[in-house]
């Protein structure tokens, strides 16, 4: 067995130690609703991933990942990546969009600590789509430095990033300037390079996999606006005098209000009329 994925072995059951409480599971078992942990041996580099997805979908995906690499100098590379365009632009809902509340708890988490850097890059794919992309520094900025105008300076360069590699797609085949699609930007919000010692691997990858727990809890734009235009299905009294506002269907199943014995008819509500009539989120939202 090659040498370098014992090496990963050894790293993976340090990492399930140190977060053996977690409530993603490493493993390998192919399920989207765990962290999962797989060895992608390439001919230059040996990574390890962590994220909702498999490592072959770690490039593309549009959530975030904790990867691993082990490097040539007795050191390990460790970084929490956003690693796709539309997963790019979920990381900015992080620092400048709606999530404000994930911002604060990320900033909070972030609090104390060093050596670690937010890095904006250029994915770029030469050949075919399906080719292993080659991976090019834009800009890094400390986190511990991280502040509204160091935020806009990262994503306004993804943004320049993402506009640039489509407009290099375009560009004839034989021209130098080109660019296969399937790449554009990617956006390590943390990335630090740490002795490979197991003190130091421990106290990187807890606070590595934390912070992933805390990304996973945002939506891209897409999905927030379904969730905001979502509607939900209550009760109301047809009796326009009745003072009792609606119903939960799961929990009323009689065909008239209780208050003035009206019939009652169905209604739309948005997540947030319904947390304001009944003081608790939907059903089937989080």
């Amino acid at each position: 067995m090659d040498k370098n994925h014992e090496k990963f072995r050894k790293w993976l059951e340090i990492a399930k130690k140190t977060r053996r409480n977690s409530p993603l599971t490493f493993s390998r078992i192919p399920t989207d609703d765990y962290l999962k942990a797989e060895v992608r041996l390439g001919a230059e580099d040996y990574w390890l991933y962590f994220g909702k997805e498999t490592a072959s979908d770690c490039q593309k995906t549009d959530e975030p990942n904790v990867w691993i690499q082990i490097n040539d100098n007795d050191t390990i590379s460790i970084g929490l990546a956003f690693n796709a365009n539309n997963s790019v632009n979920k990381a900015e809902n992080i620092l400048r969009g709606y999530a404000r509340g994930v911002k604060e708890q990320l900033f909070k988490h972030f609090k104390g600590e060093s050596g670690w850097w937010a890095v904006i890059q250029i994915r770029q794919k030469f050949h075919n789509f399906s080719e292993s992309p080659i991976y090019e520094e834009r800009k890094r900025v400390p986190i511990n430095e991280l502040n509204e105008d160091k935020v806009e300076e990262l994503f306004s360069d993804a943004k320049n990033i993402i506009k640039e590699y489509s407009e290099r797609t375009k560009l004839p085949l034989d021209d130098p300037k080109y660019l296969c699609v399937g790449g554009g930007a990617s956006f390590n919000l943390l990335e630090k390079e740490i002795p490979a010692t197991e003190q130091a691997f421990e106290e990187a990858f807890a606070f590595a996999h934390d912070s992933l727990l805390i990304c996973l809890k945002v939506k891209t734009p897409a999905e927030h606006n379904r969730e905001q235009n979502k509607r939900y299905t209550a009760l109301k009294c047809k009796e326009k005098t009745c003072s009792h506002k609606c119903y939960d269907p799961k929990n009323y199943d009689k065909p008239y209000c209780d208050f003035d014995g009206g019939s009652l008819e169905k209604v739309q509500l948005t997540k947030d009329e319904w947390i304001n009539e009944f003081g608790y989120p939907p059903n089937d939202s989080k």
